[in-house]
């Protein structure tokens, strides 16, 4: 961008000072889609407050030939309080943009020279919705391919140039490791103050907030932004005359992330894992994992949802999503179910909710336009690496197959409230009274087992004892057992008691918050215990279904009909127990993960610590196949004969299940 400008007030609407009556609205010539032609926008030099004019052109989307330009990134803002712009040298013909894109445009002008830019407003006709749909199609290579992308935050604040000052300072004074999520310093000689995740940044509170005033702005919100800065080459974030490399602001949300607050006074409402999914480079993602880093993103149109995700996406084979903007918000997610559906990717059923209803749509259709309250729940393997059965009736039905675990006996709801974790003395009242309604007390858990079944299940797994290589942030079984002991005796004085580990109690506490919101704690017919959506309720029945690695709630509807509650994290099923059945003496499953924090099975041999890719329980394999055993991902098995490759075990059949005597049924889901 040129040198800073004067601050400037909002924009007052050019045609005030036009001979309107000439002006008629701008007439898009067709893009022809098989050039692969997109249009840019040539912004004509001028001075900050004279009229916004500028050309646009036809380019044929080419690799070698094509002209440079930036793209800018941007909020829409209200589509009521619209600005006039002036197509040509003469300006006889106007496009209507919004306010926040009007106010950003004097800013992107140079003064004496041309400025080629794409902008979406602007460069896609969006009153057709065919092109809309070809041209969504073609954003991803559009952001890749530019030169630069500029993300304009909206207008200058009293605090926005003290906020990207600060900003600039932290990031000249760490590193980041975006993987491991680690600050480093940036010198040698860098303070230690900087990096230590236990000490404030060093500021004054006014500065800390214009820090969060910034990342409050509306851009950090917006869903499409996501795919527009991870693509691009080069970005620059512009407020007002100000601009700071892209980077600055990603040193400085991971920083503020993981630092203490100066006060408790400050305020953000954008959501961290909002921002720290934004800055941090995903790369490809499965479906279901990109939607939960995005859940809190928005976009004004609910098929965006999955329209402005899917350059993200990790590709699946048979599944090829176009964004169409004919159909309706439920034809889309329904097509999208359905393909990875047909793939034999069921996890993508774990995003139905019935508290999250959506519209009058079957309940295997996820109502992603509204984000989930709960947390994915990841330590889970239910399936067993048994292939899906499943057909789909008709566009409202679809036919599942599985095995029914046990029915719930009794449920009670967590009443925990807000995105941050309360202090531990706000949160023991609220488990004692789950417990209390679960008639859950000291007599009635007084096996240190069924305690640590039940803190595993508190804790969906995501506790040391379960995790190959546990890190810093998750909790001890063996001694967060002993807190829920005294809070089952009643025992209200348990925080500051001598000998406790206070660490080790804030992260169970925060771990039981973060997969508690949303969540209810449930007690089986079985007399296992389990955490399920809030609208479990006694008489719904505990599944696993193949080819689905969490256990699944469903609700009977008539004789063969179901209706999904929602995924469940429950004690004695999420290693395959209900399909292989119990594991051997001396052999423990555990969870691995590689740098990137994604995980796999493992399976520890308690006598010789060594863990292996290779379950016990599995049948042997055929002569012509063999297990491959690779470093840090899921096993794979190869047939010598045909080299065929799969990360499914052969003989994992219908027919083996029946061999060991699992009762399989079929569910109709409605």
């Amino acid at each position: 961008m040129d040198a800073p400008r004067p601050v400037q007030a909002p924009l007052s609407n050019p045609r005030d000072d036009l001979e309107t009556s000439s002006c008629q609205p701008y007439q898009y010539e067709p893009l022809n889609e098989e050039e692969r032609e997109i249009r840019l926008m040539t912004l004509l030099p001028g001075e900050f407050s004279s009229k916004i004019r500028f050309h646009l052109h036809k380019e044929r989307f080419e690799d070698d030939s094509m002209k440079e330009f930036e793209a800018l990134s941007y909020a829409w803002g209200s589509t009521e309080d619209l600005v006039d712009t002036f197509v040509g040298e003469a300006g006889h013909q106007i496009i209507q943009v919004t306010r926040n894109l009007a106010d950003a445009l004097p800013y992107l002008r140079h003064r004496e020279k041309h400025r080629v830019l794409w902008i979406d407003a602007i460069c896609v006709n969006q009153q057709d919705l065919q092109e809309r749909s070809s041209q969504v199609k073609r954003m991803p290579d559009i952001f890749s391919k530019a030169t630069r992308v500029v993300v304009w935050l909206g207008l200058e604040s009293k605090d926005s140039a003290l906020a990207m000052e600060c900003a600039e300072t932290i990031s000249s004074n760490i590193t980041v490791d975006r993987d491991r999520y680690i600050l480093y310093p940036r010198q040698s000689d860098t303070a230690t103050h900087w990096t230590d995740t236990n000490l404030p940044l060093p500021f004054e509170d006014f500065q800390e907030q214009s820090i969060f005033n910034l990342l409050d702005r509306s851009w950090f919100r917006r869903l499409w932004v996501w795919q527009e800065v991870q693509l691009a080459r080069d970005v620059m974030v512009a407020c007002g005359p100000r601009s700071i490399p892209w980077a600055a602001i990603c040193d400085t949300v991971f920083c503020c992330s993981q630092k203490p607050l100066n006060s408790n006074e400050l305020t953000l409402k954008t959501p961290f894992r909002l921002l720290v999914g934004l800055c941090r480079r995903q790369g490809l993602l499965p479906i279901d994992l990109i939607m939960t880093v995005t859940q809190d993103a928005l976009c004004s149109d609910p098929r965006d949802k999955v329209y402005a995700i899917l350059s993200l996406l990790e590709r699946c084979e048979g599944v090829n999503i176009e964004p169409d903007y004919t159909k309706n918000t439920i034809e889309v997610y329904r097509d999208v179910v359905l393909q990875y559906l047909n793939s034999g990717y069921l996890r993508i059923l774990t995003f139905a909710e019935m508290q999250n209803d959506f519209y009058a749509a079957p309940s295997w259709i996820p109502g992603w336009s509204v984000p989930k309250v709960t947390q994915r729940v990841y330590y889970a393997n239910a399936a067993a690496l048994f292939p899906p059965e499943i057909k789909v009736l008709d566009l409202a039905t679809l036919q599942i197959t599985g095995t029914c675990i046990a029915d719930v006996e009794t449920a009670q709801a967590f009443n925990f409230r807000g995105e941050m974790a309360p202090l531990p003395d706000q949160m023991q009242p609220q488990l004692q009274k789950v417990f209390k309604k679960l008639e859950l007390d000291g007599e009635s858990i007084s096996s240190r087992q069924v305690l640590l079944e039940l803190c595993e299940v508190l804790c969906c797994g995501r506790c040391a004892e379960l995790l190959r290589f546990p890190g810093p942030s998750c909790p001890t079984l063996e001694v967060c057992s002993s807190f829920i002991e005294k809070i089952l005796k009643g025992n209200m004085d348990i925080i500051f008691e001598e000998g406790q580990i206070e660490n080790e109690k804030t992260l169970f506490w925060s771990t039981v918050f973060h997969y508690g919101r949303g969540r209810s704690l449930f007690r089986s017919t079985d007399g296992s215990f389990g955490v399920s959506p809030q609208a479990v309720k006694p008489g719904d029945m505990i599944s696993v279904v193949l080819g689905l690695e969490n256990a699944l709630i469903l609700r009977p509807v008539g004789n063969t009909n179901y209706k999904i509650v929602g995924e469940a994290y429950y004690y004695g099923a999420m290693n395959g127990e209900a399909l292989l059945g119990p594991f051997p003496d001396a052999v423990k499953p555990v969870w691995c993960s590689d740098v990137t924090g994604l995980c796999y099975n493992g399976y520890l041999d308690e006598k010789s610590g060594i863990v292996t890719a290779e379950d016990p329980r599995w049948p042997a394999l055929p002569p012509s196949w063999q297990l491959v055993q690779r470093e840090q991902d899921v096993p794979l098995f190869i047939c010598n004969e045909t080299g065929e490759e799969t990360t499914r075990h052969p003989c994992l059949t219908r027919e083996e299940l029946e061999k060991r005597g699992v009762e399989l049924e079929v569910f109709n889901i409605i």
